[in-house]
């Protein structure tokens, strides 16, 4: 790690990784960072479910009041409002608040937001090398076992001096590697992330190294960062039988092109044309399906 305070550090890892990462993502927004893309992608956000820290960053910077809608709210906010945070991100100033910051983050998927987790993994990282430091100071201590010759006094003296600069250079040496698995762990975490890609095979996301070389399949279609969350995304099949909706709400998403529906499993974006999936409504339903099965 740097020499800077922890805040400059979680600014600087952040804005690293969304210069990493701003030409891989999948809705190409924030490769253009602006206001609107930015607001969109929030609402894309609370679409898929946000985490309880998420959303409390999200209700502080858009002054969602308790009991609100949170997408109605977002939705409704002033697109002028998010001026720094793109400013910031297309380089035009340095400079951001720390709520500016918890957006950001949020928005490039940084795993130790807020602040606070990552000020105390800082906090657990010196801790633990500290205690490793000091049980490996207490390893290079010996005692004579009972009913053996202890050495003289003299010789003993004599051992016990030569012994301190071993163990000051053991413990320099301890602390120097320590540090360098550190920096070492967190460079590999952030900037050397394991290869992994995710690529569109006929109705469902499959694992792809992202140097190009396939998994199983050939690479036709666009190669995206990889998702956990993407792994049950499906394209599905429906016919009149098919539930669309429970309770009053969708439960099946679709795309339109050329006069023609594509139905998936789940909101987000569509594999191949990169444009948001829309909840189907009774009309999409009974023109592009019950109708047809008529």
């Amino acid at each position: 790690m740097t020499t800077n305070a922890p805040e400059e550090e979680y600014k600087h890892l952040i804005k690293a990784k969304y210069e990493r990462i701003k030409n891989e993502d999948v809705s190409r927004m924030l490769s253009n960072p602006t206001p609107g893309n930015l607001k969109k992608l929030i609402v894309h956000h609370l679409e898929d479910g946000a985490s309880h820290d998420d959303l409390i960053t999200i209700k502080r910077f858009f002054d969602i009041k308790e009991g609100e809608d949170d997408i109605k709210q977002v939705t409704k906010f002033d697109r002028d409002k998010l001026l720094p945070t793109s400013n910031f991100l297309k380089g035009k100033t340095g400079d951001s608040t720390p709520l500016v910051m918890e957006i950001i983050a949020l928005l490039v998927g940084f795993e130790l937001r807020p602040f606070r987790k990552f000020r105390q993994s800082l906090e657990k990282e010196s801790k633990t090398a500290k205690e490793e430091i000091k049980g490996g100071g207490k390893k290079t201590e010996t005692t004579a076992e009972p009913g053996k010759d202890s050495p003289k006094p003299e010789i003993a003296s004599l051992l016990t001096d030569i012994d301190k600069p071993r163990k000051s250079k053991f413990l320099l040496y301890t602390t120097f590697v320590l540090a360098l698995c550190f920096i070492g762990y967190i460079a590999k975490k952030e900037f050397f992330p394991a290869k992994q890609c995710l690529q569109w095979n006929t109705d469902h996301y499959e694992v792809v190294t992202c140097e190009g070389k396939e998994q199983g399949f050939p690479l036709t279609d666009p190669i995206y960062t990889y998702d956990e969350d993407l792994l049950d995304f499906r394209k599905i099949e429906v016919s009149d039988t098919t539930t669309f909706f429970k309770d009053g709400q969708p439960i099946v998403w679709y795309s339109k092109q050329n006069n023609q529906c594509e139905f998936f499993n789940k909101p987000g974006m569509h594999p191949i044309t990169g444009k948001p999936l829309l909840p189907v409504t009774s009309y999409i339903a009974s023109k592009y399906v019950l109708d047809k099965a008529d």
